[in-house]
C-alpha cells in the first residue's frame, strides 16, 4: 500500500510540473489510443447480418418487420425492403419461431375453413372453396425451383340436369420464373398433370399456362402425338454424346499422364446403332428313331372248293358238277411300324439398342513424335477404344504444337487477381495491427519526452529513498534555494524552541483573524 502511495505522488508530482501543452499533449495521446482501441473491439464485434427470408414482396416483408419489432429484435431490410436481415446468430431461431407465422404471399388456404361464419350462403361457401382451392394450388406450384410466382384461375361450372347443357371446367395459371431459370416442356405438363388432378372434373386439355412476358407456354404440350418419337430421338443424342465424351476423357487421362497435362487432346466420333432387332428361329437337325412296331403273319392248309355259281347252289339235294375243286395253300405277310423324332432348335434373339455402328477417333499431341511414338500411341488408343477395323473403325494420331499464349495470359491474370485479393487482405490486418502498434508507440514517446523534459538527463526514481537531495539542490534556482534554507531553519527552530515556534504561530493565526 505505501508503494502504491509514493507512485501515486511521483506521479502527481510530474503531471503538476508538466507544462500546458505537454498535459495536452498526453491526454490526447491516451485518448486517441483508447479510442482506436475500442473502435477495433467495435469492429470486432459488430454482428454479421443475414438474410431471414429473401425476395419477399412488400405486405409479407411488412408483416415480418412488425413482428420482429414486436419481439424486439434488431433487423435491416436490403433489395428495395423485399429482403430482411437479422444477427447471423439469431437466423435459425428466428425461422423457428416464425415457422408459424410465416405470411402466405397474401394467398388464402383452406385455413379460411378454420373459423366458422354465421348466416353463410352455399354460395358463400362455393365462393370461398373456390378461392382456397386455388390459393392451395398456388401454393404448391410456388414450391417449384424454377417458379417466383404463381396465380391459379378455376373456373367451376353450375352443374346442369342435362349432359349436353354442362360446361366443363377449366384452369388458367399465370406463372412468373426466377430469373435465369430452365424450364421445359416437361415441366409445362407436369403442371398440367397436377392440375388436372386436384380439380374435379379438370381435363388436361382445358389447363392454360403462360408467363409473366405474354408466351404460351401450354401449347403442343398435351397433344404430343409425335412427343415421343422426339423425346426419344433427344435421347438418342444425349446417348451418343455422354458416350464419345467419357471415352475422349478416358482415353485423354491416359495420355496426358505420359505426356503432361494439357499437351494431349482427344476427340471421339461414334456412330449407334440404336435399331432394336427381335428375331426368332428354329433349326431343324437329323432324325432319331423314337418307336418301332413289327407285325408278321402266315398261314398253311387245304381249302374247300367254292360253290357253284348261280341258282343251283340254292337248290337243295340237287347235285351240279359246277365249282372249284378245293386244294392246298400257303400265305406270309410282315408290317412294320417305324417312328422317328426330328430334332428342333427354337432361338428368340432380341438385340438391344446402342450397338457400336463404327468408331472414329482423332489425337493431336503437343509438339514432335517420332514414327516409332506415333506408332505406340496408335496402338494403345486402338486397344483402349476398342477399335474394330472390320466394321470400319479408325484412328488418327497427329502431332502439332499448341497455342497456349490466350491460357497462359488468363493463367496470369487469375494469378494476379488471386494475389490481389490476399494483399487486400493482408493489408486490411496490417492496417489494424499497425494502428495498434503505432499509438502505443506515440503514448510511449510521449511519456519518455516528458519524463525527460521533467529529469534531463537522470532517471525517476521509483521511491523517496532513491532521491539525491544535492543533485536537486543544484538543479533548483538561487530563489528555490533560499526558500529551501528558511524553511530548514524553521524546521530547526521547531525541534530546539519548540515553545517559541508555537507562539509565533498562535501569533500569526491571530493576525489571520483579524
Amino acid at each position: 500500500m505505501g508503494f502504491l502511495q509514493q507512485l501515486q505522488e511521483q506521479i502527481k508530482q510530474i503531471w503538476q510540473k508538466l507544462s500546458k501543452t505537454q498535459k495536452f499533449v498526453v491526454v490526447g495521446g491516451t485518448s486517441l489510443v483508447f479510442l482506436i482501441l475500442i473502435s477495433y473491439g467495435f469492429i470486432l464485434s459488430k454482428p454479421k447480418y443475414e438474410p431471414l427470408y429473401p425476395n419477399l414482396n412488400i405486405n409479407d416483408s411488412a408483416t415480418i418487420a412488425a413482428k420482429l419489432k414486436d419481439m424486439k429484435i434488431d433487423y435491416k431490410l436490403g433489395s428495395d425492403g423485399t429482403t430482411i436481415l437479422v444477427p447471423a446468430a439469431q437466423k435459425y431461431q428466428l425461422r423457428l419461431d416464425l415457422a408459424n407465422e410465416l405470411p402466405r404471399g397474401g394467398v388464402v388456404g383452406f385455413e379460411s375453413f378454420n373459423e366458422t361464419r354465421f348466416g353463410e350462403t352455399d354460395t358463400d361457401k362455393r365462393i370461398r372453396y373456390l378461392a382456397a382451392l386455388q390459393g392451395e394450388l398456388t401454393r404448391t406450384i410456388e414450391e417449384m425451383t424454377e417458379v417466383e410466382t404463381a396465380n391459379v384461375h378455376i373456373v367451376l361450372p353450375e352443374t346442369s340436369l342435362f349432359i349436353e347443357d354442362e360446361k366443363p371446367t377449366t384452369a388458367s395459371v399465370l406463372l412468373k420464373f426466377k430469373p435465369y431459370a430452365n424450364i421445359n416442356k416437361s415441366k409445362i405438363k407436369s403442371i398440367i398433370n397436377f392440375l388436372s388432378h386436384s380439380v374435379e372434373g379438370l381435363h388436361p386439355e382445358n389447363v392454360t399456362i403462360i408467363d409473366v412476358n405474354g408466351n404460351l407456354l401450354s401449347e403442343g404440350v398435351i397433344d404430343d402425338s409425335n412427343l415421343s418419337e422426339i423425346q426419344l430421338s433427344v435421347n438418342q443424342m444425349d446417348i451418343k454424346k455422354r458416350y464419345e465424351e467419357d471415352l475422349a476423357k478416358s482415353l485423354q487421362t491416359m495420355l496426358e499422364k505420359v505426356k503432361g497435362p494439357g499437351r494431349a487432346v482427344v476427340r471421339v466420333s461414334a456412330e449407334l446403332n440404336f435399331d432394336q432387332i427381335e428375331r426368332s428361329s428354329t433349326e431343324y437337325g437329323n432324325s432319331v428313331l423314337r418307336s418301332e412296331q413289327v407285325k408278321e403273319e402266315s398261314f398253311e392248309g387245304t381249302s374247300e372248293g367254292a360253290p357253284p355259281v348261280g341258282a343251283v347252289s340254292n337248290i337243295p339235294d340237287v347235285i351240279s358238277y359246277q365249282g372249284t375243286s378245293g386244294g392246298t395253300s400257303n400265305s406270309e405277310s410282315s408290317e412294320t411300324i417305324r417312328n422317328y423324332e426330328i430334332s428342333q432348335v427354337v432361338e428368340h434373339v432380341k438385340k438391344s439398342p446402342g450397338e457400336v455402328a463404327r468408331l472414329s477417333v482423332a489425337v493431336i499431341i503437343d509438339g514432335q513424335l517420332s514414327a516409332e511414338e506415333e506408332e505406340v500411341i496408335e496402338d494403345i488408343i486402338s486397344k483402349a477404344a476398342g477399335i474394330n477395323e472390320t466394321r470400319g473403325d479408325s484412328v488418327r494420331i497427329s502431332s502439332l504444337p499448341f497455342n497456349t499464349a490466350d491460357y497462359a495470359q488468363l493463367q496470369e491474370q487469375m494469378e494476379e487477381a488471386l494475389a490481389k485479393e490476399k494483399r487486400m487482405e493482408l493489408i486490411k490486418y496490417l492496417v489494424y495491427g499497425l494502428g495498434i502498434i503505432g499509438s502505443l508507440i506515440v503514448v510511449y514517446l510521449f511519456l519518455r519526452r516528458v519524463t525527460t523534459n521533467v529529469r534531463p538527463g537522470t532517471i525517476v526514481p521509483t521511491t523517496i529513498k532513491d532521491i539525491n537531495y544535492e543533485e536537486m539542490l543544484q538543479e533548483l534556482t538561487p530563489q528555490d534555494n533560499e526558500k529551501i534554507q528558511v524553511q530548514k531553519r524553521i524546521e530547526k527552530i521547531a525541534k530546539t524552541q519548540p515553545d517559541s515556534a508555537a507562539q509565533i504561530i498562535k501569533t500569526w493565526l491571530a493576525e489571520d483573524t483579524r
